[in-house]
Protein backbone atom coordinates (compact mmCIF):
# COMPACT_ATOMS: atom_id res chain seq x y z
CA UNK A 1 0.00 0.00 0.00
CA UNK A 2 3.07 2.40 0.87
CA UNK A 3 4.92 1.77 -2.02
CA UNK A 4 1.08 2.52 -4.54
CA UNK A 5 0.89 5.74 -2.39
CA UNK A 6 4.79 6.90 -3.39
CA UNK A 7 4.08 5.61 -6.97
CA UNK A 8 0.96 7.56 -7.35
CA UNK A 9 2.52 11.00 -6.53
CA UNK A 10 3.49 11.45 -10.01
CA UNK A 11 -0.67 12.18 -10.39
CA UNK A 12 0.16 15.80 -8.76
CA UNK A 13 1.24 16.74 -12.21
CA UNK A 14 -2.70 16.34 -13.71
CA UNK A 15 -3.29 18.40 -10.46
CA UNK A 16 -1.25 20.86 -11.91
CA UNK A 17 -2.36 20.83 -15.41
CA UNK A 18 -6.15 21.52 -14.39
CA UNK A 19 -5.78 24.30 -11.92
CA UNK A 20 -3.95 26.14 -14.95
CA UNK A 21 -6.83 27.36 -17.04
CA UNK A 22 -9.47 28.07 -13.75
CA UNK A 23 -7.22 29.07 -10.99
CA UNK A 24 -3.68 29.84 -13.28
CA UNK A 25 -2.70 32.32 -9.51
CA UNK A 26 -2.76 28.27 -7.89
CA UNK A 27 0.20 26.91 -10.48
CA UNK A 28 2.66 27.77 -7.88
CA UNK A 29 1.03 25.85 -5.08
CA UNK A 30 0.19 23.12 -7.57
CA UNK A 31 4.15 23.38 -8.70
CA UNK A 32 5.09 23.16 -4.43
CA UNK A 33 3.28 19.84 -4.64
CA UNK A 34 4.36 18.21 -7.78
CA UNK A 35 7.67 18.98 -5.86
CA UNK A 36 6.74 17.30 -3.09
CA UNK A 37 5.54 14.33 -5.04
CA UNK A 38 8.87 14.03 -7.03
CA UNK A 39 10.93 13.87 -3.41
CA UNK A 40 8.39 11.16 -2.61
CA UNK A 41 8.84 9.31 -5.51
CA UNK A 42 12.56 8.72 -4.39
CA UNK A 43 11.14 6.66 -1.44
CA UNK A 44 9.47 4.12 -3.62
CA UNK A 45 11.54 0.76 -4.07
CA UNK A 46 11.11 -0.04 -7.25
CA UNK A 47 10.47 3.19 -8.73
CA UNK A 48 9.38 3.52 -12.86
CA UNK A 49 12.40 5.55 -14.14
CA UNK A 50 15.96 5.14 -13.10
CA UNK A 51 18.28 6.68 -15.12
CA UNK A 52 18.32 10.87 -15.04
CA UNK A 53 16.71 13.54 -17.23
CA UNK A 54 18.56 15.91 -18.53
CA UNK A 55 17.37 17.06 -22.10
CA UNK A 56 14.77 19.26 -20.28
CA UNK A 57 17.38 21.37 -18.58
CA UNK A 58 17.83 23.33 -21.76
CA UNK A 59 14.63 25.12 -20.35
CA UNK A 60 17.04 26.74 -17.78
CA UNK A 61 18.38 28.88 -20.46
CA UNK A 62 15.81 31.42 -20.41
CA UNK A 63 16.38 31.96 -16.66
CA UNK A 64 20.01 32.05 -17.14
CA UNK A 65 20.28 34.89 -19.95
CA UNK A 66 17.69 36.83 -17.65
CA UNK A 67 19.94 36.38 -14.64
CA UNK A 68 23.07 37.41 -16.87
CA UNK A 69 20.86 40.54 -17.91
CA UNK A 70 20.84 41.58 -14.21
CA UNK A 71 24.37 42.89 -14.40
CA UNK A 72 23.24 45.33 -17.16
CA UNK A 73 20.05 46.73 -14.93
CA UNK A 74 19.64 49.66 -12.62
CA UNK A 75 15.98 49.00 -11.77
CA UNK A 76 16.93 46.01 -9.41
CA UNK A 77 13.58 45.76 -7.91
CA UNK A 78 11.96 45.07 -11.37
CA UNK A 79 14.74 42.87 -12.51
CA UNK A 80 14.07 40.51 -9.40
CA UNK A 81 10.39 40.37 -9.59
CA UNK A 82 10.87 38.71 -13.29
CA UNK A 83 13.69 36.68 -11.97
CA UNK A 84 11.39 35.08 -9.60
CA UNK A 85 8.22 34.35 -12.71
CA UNK A 86 10.80 33.00 -14.65
CA UNK A 87 12.12 31.12 -11.96
CA UNK A 88 9.23 27.64 -13.14
CA UNK A 89 12.01 27.56 -16.04
CA UNK A 90 14.42 26.20 -13.41
CA UNK A 91 12.20 24.35 -11.19
CA UNK A 92 10.49 21.91 -14.19
CA UNK A 93 13.65 20.99 -15.28
CA UNK A 94 14.77 20.17 -11.18
CA UNK A 95 11.58 18.36 -10.69
CA UNK A 96 12.03 16.33 -13.66
CA UNK A 97 15.76 15.32 -12.18
CA UNK A 98 14.08 14.36 -8.95
CA UNK A 99 11.17 12.14 -9.90
CA UNK A 100 11.31 8.78 -10.56
CA UNK A 101 8.46 8.72 -12.83
CA UNK A 102 7.50 7.23 -16.32
CA UNK A 103 7.11 10.61 -18.25
CA UNK A 104 5.41 8.83 -21.20
CA UNK A 105 3.15 7.59 -18.74
CA UNK A 106 2.70 10.74 -17.14
CA UNK A 107 2.22 13.39 -19.97
CA UNK A 108 -1.21 11.71 -21.57
CA UNK A 109 -2.76 12.10 -18.47
CA UNK A 110 -1.45 15.67 -17.56
CA UNK A 111 -2.71 16.79 -21.27
CA UNK A 112 -6.48 14.87 -20.79
CA UNK A 113 -6.35 17.19 -17.40
CA UNK A 114 -5.43 20.04 -18.95
CA UNK A 115 -8.52 19.56 -21.39
CA UNK A 116 -10.88 18.78 -18.57
CA UNK A 117 -9.65 22.10 -16.46
CA UNK A 118 -10.36 24.05 -20.00
CA UNK A 119 -13.56 23.11 -20.63
CA UNK A 120 -14.34 23.35 -16.81
CA UNK A 121 -12.71 27.48 -17.25
CA UNK A 122 -15.11 27.89 -20.16
CA UNK A 123 -17.87 26.58 -18.21
CA UNK A 124 -17.01 28.78 -15.08
CA UNK A 125 -16.87 31.54 -17.46
CA UNK A 126 -20.13 31.49 -19.05
CA UNK A 127 -22.10 30.79 -15.84
CA UNK A 128 -20.46 34.16 -14.45
CA UNK A 129 -21.37 36.08 -17.60
CA UNK A 130 -24.77 34.78 -17.82
CA UNK A 131 -25.23 35.83 -14.13
CA UNK A 132 -23.99 39.26 -15.11
CA UNK A 133 -26.65 38.88 -17.83
CA UNK A 134 -29.30 38.36 -16.16
CA UNK A 135 -28.68 41.78 -13.69
CA UNK A 136 -27.46 43.97 -16.47
CA UNK A 137 -29.55 42.60 -20.13
CA UNK A 138 -26.54 43.44 -21.73
CA UNK A 139 -25.41 40.74 -24.60
CA UNK A 140 -21.96 42.12 -24.10
CA UNK A 141 -21.31 39.90 -21.37
CA UNK A 142 -20.76 37.13 -23.37
CA UNK A 143 -17.86 38.57 -25.39
CA UNK A 144 -14.45 39.25 -25.10
CA UNK A 145 -12.87 40.39 -21.65
CA UNK A 146 -16.34 40.38 -19.84
CA UNK A 147 -16.43 36.43 -21.03
CA UNK A 148 -13.01 35.99 -19.65
CA UNK A 149 -13.41 36.37 -15.92
CA UNK A 150 -11.16 32.99 -15.07
CA UNK A 151 -8.36 35.31 -16.99
CA UNK A 152 -7.34 37.46 -19.99
CA UNK A 153 -8.97 36.45 -23.24
CA UNK A 154 -5.84 36.35 -25.01
CA UNK A 155 -4.19 33.71 -22.29
CA UNK A 156 -7.42 31.73 -22.50
CA UNK A 157 -7.72 31.60 -26.15
CA UNK A 158 -3.67 29.79 -26.10
CA UNK A 159 -4.77 27.50 -23.92
CA UNK A 160 -8.48 26.72 -26.08
CA UNK A 161 -5.97 26.83 -29.10
CA UNK A 162 -4.12 24.29 -27.50
CA UNK A 163 -7.18 22.16 -26.39
CA UNK A 164 -8.74 21.90 -30.20
CA UNK A 165 -5.17 20.80 -31.46
CA UNK A 166 -4.87 17.82 -28.55
CA UNK A 167 -8.83 17.03 -29.63
CA UNK A 168 -8.03 16.33 -32.89
CA UNK A 169 -4.77 14.71 -32.45
CA UNK A 170 -6.99 12.29 -30.39
CA UNK A 171 -9.05 11.43 -33.72
CA UNK A 172 -5.96 11.09 -35.73
CA UNK A 173 -3.63 9.41 -33.96
CA UNK A 174 -5.83 7.05 -31.50
CA UNK A 175 -3.77 5.29 -28.93
CA UNK A 176 -4.56 3.71 -25.60
CA UNK A 177 -2.70 6.35 -23.45
CA UNK A 178 -4.40 9.21 -25.52
CA UNK A 179 -8.20 8.09 -26.93
CA UNK A 180 -11.13 9.73 -26.21
CA UNK A 181 -14.80 8.70 -28.17
CA UNK A 182 -14.80 10.19 -31.50
CA UNK A 183 -17.76 12.06 -30.53
CA UNK A 184 -16.49 13.40 -27.93
CA UNK A 185 -13.66 14.88 -29.49
CA UNK A 186 -15.64 16.91 -32.04
CA UNK A 187 -18.64 18.33 -29.51
CA UNK A 188 -15.59 19.30 -27.64
CA UNK A 189 -13.66 20.49 -30.88
CA UNK A 190 -16.97 22.77 -31.31
CA UNK A 191 -17.60 24.25 -28.02
CA UNK A 192 -14.15 25.40 -27.31
CA UNK A 193 -14.18 26.87 -31.12
CA UNK A 194 -17.45 28.74 -30.52
CA UNK A 195 -15.69 29.77 -27.15
CA UNK A 196 -12.59 30.96 -28.99
CA UNK A 197 -15.00 32.96 -31.11
CA UNK A 198 -16.64 34.61 -28.30
CA UNK A 199 -13.17 35.45 -26.77
CA UNK A 200 -12.63 37.58 -29.61
CA UNK A 201 -8.88 37.34 -29.48
CA UNK A 202 -7.60 38.32 -32.31
CA UNK A 203 -4.26 36.06 -32.76
CA UNK A 204 -6.41 33.35 -30.68
CA UNK A 205 -8.68 33.66 -33.46
CA UNK A 206 -6.05 33.60 -35.99
CA UNK A 207 -4.22 30.71 -33.87
CA UNK A 208 -7.79 28.34 -34.11
CA UNK A 209 -7.89 28.50 -37.99
CA UNK A 210 -4.10 27.61 -38.25
CA UNK A 211 -5.04 24.64 -36.29
CA UNK A 212 -8.22 23.85 -38.09
CA UNK A 213 -7.06 24.13 -41.27
CA UNK A 214 -3.72 21.95 -40.39
CA UNK A 215 -6.45 19.32 -39.28
CA UNK A 216 -8.52 19.35 -42.67
CA UNK A 217 -4.87 19.36 -44.56
CA UNK A 218 -3.43 16.26 -42.51
CA UNK A 219 -7.04 14.39 -42.88
CA UNK A 220 -6.69 14.77 -46.59
CA UNK A 221 -3.42 14.13 -47.13
CA UNK A 222 -3.69 10.96 -44.75
CA UNK A 223 -7.05 9.92 -45.06
CA UNK A 224 -7.96 10.90 -48.86
CA UNK A 225 -11.57 11.79 -47.86
CA UNK A 226 -11.74 14.03 -50.03
CA UNK A 227 -15.72 14.56 -50.21
CA UNK A 228 -15.96 14.87 -46.59
CA UNK A 229 -13.12 17.40 -46.14
CA UNK A 230 -14.52 19.61 -49.21
CA UNK A 231 -18.02 19.64 -46.74
CA UNK A 232 -16.26 20.35 -43.94
CA UNK A 233 -14.20 23.03 -45.03
CA UNK A 234 -17.52 24.65 -46.71
CA UNK A 235 -19.12 24.74 -43.66
CA UNK A 236 -16.32 26.58 -41.50
CA UNK A 237 -16.14 28.96 -44.12
CA UNK A 238 -19.94 29.17 -43.64
CA UNK A 239 -19.61 29.47 -39.83
CA UNK A 240 -16.75 32.30 -40.19
CA UNK A 241 -19.10 34.65 -42.16
CA UNK A 242 -21.78 34.36 -39.74
CA UNK A 243 -19.20 34.70 -36.97
CA UNK A 244 -18.26 38.15 -38.58
CA UNK A 245 -21.88 39.28 -39.77
CA UNK A 246 -23.51 38.14 -36.14
CA UNK A 247 -20.64 38.28 -33.35
CA UNK A 248 -20.45 41.81 -32.78
CA UNK A 249 -17.45 41.54 -31.43
CA UNK A 250 -15.39 39.91 -33.97
CA UNK A 251 -16.98 41.78 -36.29
CA UNK A 252 -15.77 45.40 -34.28
CA UNK A 253 -12.31 43.90 -33.95
CA UNK A 254 -11.53 42.75 -38.16
CA UNK A 255 -13.26 46.26 -38.81
CA UNK A 256 -11.09 47.68 -36.65
CA UNK A 257 -7.67 45.92 -37.91
CA UNK A 258 -8.57 46.94 -41.37
CA UNK A 259 -9.26 50.28 -40.45
CA UNK A 260 -5.47 50.35 -38.96
CA UNK A 261 -3.60 48.80 -41.91
CA UNK A 262 -5.96 51.29 -43.89
CA UNK A 263 -4.60 54.25 -42.40
CA UNK A 264 -0.84 54.87 -43.23
CA UNK A 265 -0.95 57.31 -39.41
CA UNK A 266 -2.34 54.33 -37.60
CA UNK A 267 -4.64 56.58 -34.99
CA UNK A 268 -4.31 55.08 -31.77
CA UNK A 269 -7.65 55.57 -29.74
CA UNK A 270 -8.77 52.57 -28.74
CA UNK A 271 -7.62 50.09 -31.23
CA UNK A 272 -5.63 47.49 -30.31
CA UNK A 273 -3.84 47.08 -33.74
CA UNK A 274 -2.68 50.31 -33.67
CA UNK A 275 -1.36 49.79 -30.17
CA UNK A 276 0.77 46.65 -31.55
CA UNK A 277 1.69 48.88 -34.66
CA UNK A 278 3.58 52.38 -32.92
CA UNK A 279 4.75 49.98 -29.91
CA UNK A 280 7.06 47.83 -32.56
CA UNK A 281 8.33 50.51 -34.08
CA UNK A 282 9.50 51.81 -30.48
CA UNK A 283 10.69 48.24 -30.03
CA UNK A 284 12.75 48.68 -33.08
CA UNK A 285 13.78 51.67 -32.08
CA UNK A 286 15.80 50.05 -28.93
CA UNK A 287 16.72 47.51 -30.12
CA UNK A 288 18.80 49.47 -32.43
CA UNK A 289 20.30 51.00 -29.55
CA UNK A 290 20.95 48.20 -27.88
CA UNK A 291 20.82 45.03 -29.93
CA UNK A 292 23.89 42.84 -28.14
CA UNK A 293 22.74 42.88 -24.56
CA UNK A 294 19.41 44.34 -24.65
CA UNK A 295 18.69 47.04 -21.77
CA UNK A 296 18.70 44.77 -18.69
CA UNK A 297 16.22 42.54 -17.53
CA UNK A 298 14.75 44.99 -14.93
CA UNK A 299 14.78 47.91 -17.36
CA UNK A 300 12.52 46.78 -20.20
CA UNK A 301 9.82 48.66 -19.18
CA UNK A 302 11.07 51.68 -17.60
CA UNK A 303 12.70 52.03 -21.18
CA UNK A 304 9.91 51.53 -23.35
CA UNK A 305 7.70 53.89 -21.74
CA UNK A 306 10.49 56.58 -22.06
CA UNK A 307 10.91 55.82 -25.78
CA UNK A 308 6.67 56.09 -25.80
CA UNK A 309 6.92 60.00 -24.43
CA UNK A 310 10.23 60.40 -26.87
CA UNK A 311 7.81 59.54 -29.67
CA UNK A 312 4.78 61.49 -28.39
CA UNK A 313 3.05 58.33 -27.76
CA UNK A 314 1.56 59.96 -24.52
CA UNK A 315 -1.87 57.29 -24.17
CA UNK A 316 0.93 54.30 -24.65
CA UNK A 317 2.97 55.73 -22.02
CA UNK A 318 0.45 56.79 -18.95
CA UNK A 319 -1.23 53.10 -19.72
CA UNK A 320 2.47 51.66 -18.98
CA UNK A 321 1.65 48.98 -21.96
CA UNK A 322 4.40 46.50 -22.55
CA UNK A 323 5.36 45.48 -26.22
CA UNK A 324 2.72 43.45 -26.43
CA UNK A 325 5.03 40.90 -29.06
CA UNK A 326 7.69 38.49 -26.52
CA UNK A 327 10.19 38.30 -29.47
CA UNK A 328 10.76 42.06 -28.98
CA UNK A 329 10.27 42.04 -25.29
CA UNK A 330 12.94 39.62 -25.18
CA UNK A 331 14.83 41.28 -27.84
CA UNK A 332 14.82 44.76 -26.25
CA UNK A 333 15.17 43.26 -22.06
CA UNK A 334 18.33 40.47 -23.02
CA UNK A 335 19.54 41.40 -26.47
CA UNK A 336 20.29 38.82 -29.55
CA UNK A 337 21.23 35.88 -27.35
CA UNK A 338 18.06 36.24 -25.44
CA UNK A 339 15.87 36.65 -28.82
CA UNK A 340 17.85 33.85 -30.47
CA UNK A 341 17.41 31.33 -26.91
CA UNK A 342 13.71 31.66 -26.90
CA UNK A 343 13.49 31.11 -31.00
CA UNK A 344 15.59 27.95 -30.71
CA UNK A 345 12.81 26.76 -27.92
CA UNK A 346 10.22 26.79 -30.11
CA UNK A 347 12.32 25.35 -32.96
CA UNK A 348 13.81 23.12 -31.36
CA UNK A 349 10.70 20.78 -31.65
CA UNK A 350 10.98 20.40 -35.55
CA UNK A 351 14.90 19.60 -35.28
CA UNK A 352 14.05 16.31 -33.44
CA UNK A 353 12.47 12.81 -34.54
CA UNK A 354 9.57 12.49 -32.94
CA UNK A 355 7.47 9.66 -32.81
CA UNK A 356 3.74 9.78 -34.04
CA UNK A 357 2.53 10.49 -30.12
CA UNK A 358 5.08 13.13 -29.57
CA UNK A 359 4.14 15.28 -32.54
CA UNK A 360 1.68 17.25 -30.74
CA UNK A 361 4.99 19.03 -29.37
CA UNK A 362 5.46 20.86 -32.87
CA UNK A 363 1.99 22.20 -32.72
CA UNK A 364 2.02 23.10 -29.25
CA UNK A 365 5.30 25.42 -30.43
CA UNK A 366 3.30 26.58 -33.84
CA UNK A 367 0.20 27.97 -31.41
CA UNK A 368 2.48 29.05 -29.16
CA UNK A 369 4.48 31.32 -31.24
CA UNK A 370 1.86 32.30 -32.77
CA UNK A 371 0.33 33.90 -29.53
CA UNK A 372 4.19 35.20 -28.63
CA UNK A 373 3.64 37.82 -31.53
CA UNK A 374 0.93 39.78 -30.33
CA UNK A 375 1.14 39.29 -26.53
CA UNK A 376 4.18 39.54 -23.87
CA UNK A 377 3.08 36.33 -22.75
CA UNK A 378 6.52 35.22 -20.94
CA UNK A 379 5.79 38.56 -18.70
CA UNK A 380 3.09 36.94 -17.04
CA UNK A 381 2.38 34.16 -14.93
CA UNK A 382 -0.18 32.37 -16.66
CA UNK A 383 2.19 32.28 -20.15
CA UNK A 384 5.58 31.11 -18.55
CA UNK A 385 3.78 28.73 -16.52
CA UNK A 386 2.23 26.99 -19.37
CA UNK A 387 5.12 27.61 -22.01
CA UNK A 388 7.70 25.92 -19.09
CA UNK A 389 5.96 23.25 -18.05
CA UNK A 390 4.57 21.86 -21.46
CA UNK A 391 7.91 22.06 -23.30
CA UNK A 392 9.77 20.18 -19.87
CA UNK A 393 6.93 17.28 -20.19
CA UNK A 394 7.38 16.92 -24.02
CA UNK A 395 10.76 17.02 -23.49
CA UNK A 396 11.35 14.61 -20.84
CA UNK A 397 8.48 13.12 -22.31
CA UNK A 398 10.61 12.40 -25.52
CA UNK A 399 13.90 12.00 -23.43
CA UNK A 400 11.85 8.59 -21.74
CA UNK A 401 11.16 7.37 -25.09
CA UNK A 402 14.66 7.54 -26.37
CA UNK A 403 15.67 6.01 -23.54
CA UNK A 404 13.61 2.78 -23.96
CA UNK A 405 14.12 2.34 -27.75
CA UNK A 406 17.59 2.50 -27.58
CA UNK A 407 17.80 -0.19 -23.97
CA UNK A 408 15.20 -2.51 -26.38
CA UNK A 409 17.85 -2.02 -29.41
CA UNK A 410 20.76 -3.08 -27.21
CA UNK A 411 18.61 -5.87 -25.71
CA UNK A 412 17.87 -7.23 -29.34
CA UNK A 413 21.45 -6.90 -30.23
Amino acid sequence: MENRVIRSAWCTVPLLTLCMPILWRSATICLGLVFLGALVSNFSKDSQRQSKQWLPFVMVIPFLIAALGMANTQNIDSGSTKLVLKSVFVAMPVIIVIAKWDWERVLPVALKYFLIGCLISCIVNIGLSTANFIKSHDPNEFFYVRLAHTMHPSYLSMYLGFSIMFLYYFLFNPRKSYYVRPKIAMIGVVFITLMIMLLSSKMGLVAMLVVHIGALVYYVVNCKKYTQTAVVGMLGILTSIAAYLFVPSINSRINEMADVFSDDKGQIGNSTTAVRIHASRVALELIENNAVFGVGTGDGEVETIKAYERNNLVNLAERRLNLHNQFLETFVANGVVGFLVLLGLLVLPFAMALPPHLKLFRWFAIVLALNLLSESMLERQAGVTFFAIFTTLFLATYSDYRKRVVGSNLNEK
